[in-house]
């Protein structure tokens, strides 16, 4: 059955602003916190240190979920809402508390952008052209 090329398209467009939105939020927020805010380098390294070893710690079960999972397009979209909620109380509420709970939220919600855009590939190619698409 050939599937329509715009769900390719989309499907390219959401994974190159996935990857814009999660890896420049990092250096962003640093730079805000310590210049703006006039936090230490050392809270903002603990807190980037946390939230990167949650985000570790689920990919493994964040890939088993979206598996078995039949809504991986609402999946992907409440992690997009997690990540602009926690993005949007680290900027109104910039206290350490805050901070390192939305950035570790995000973390863990950001863990399963990977494995969503590769199951919905697999969904929207045949298994043979996986590897073209994801390469």
């Amino acid at each position: 059955m050939q599937r329509p090329w715009w769900n390719i398209g989309a499907l390219d467009l959401v994974n190159f602003f996935l990857a814009d939105v999660r890896g420049a939020f990092g250096p962003y927020l640093g730079v805000f916190l310590v210049t703006q805010q006039h936090w230490n380098q050392a809270a903002v390294g603990l807190i980037a240190t946390m939230d990167g070893l949650a985000g570790l710690a689920v990919h493994a079960p964040w890939g088993a979920l979206i598996d078995a999972a039949r809504c991986k397009r609402a999946l992907l979209v409440t992690g997009l809402t997690v990540l602009a909620l926690g993005a949007m109380a680290v900027a109104w509420w910039p206290s350490f508390a805050v901070v390192m709970t939305a950035k570790t939220v995000m973390a863990v919600a950001g863990a399963g952008f990977g494995p969503a855009v590769a199951a919905m590939t697999l969904g929207l190619c045949p298994p043979h052209a996986l590897a073209w698409r994801l390469g």
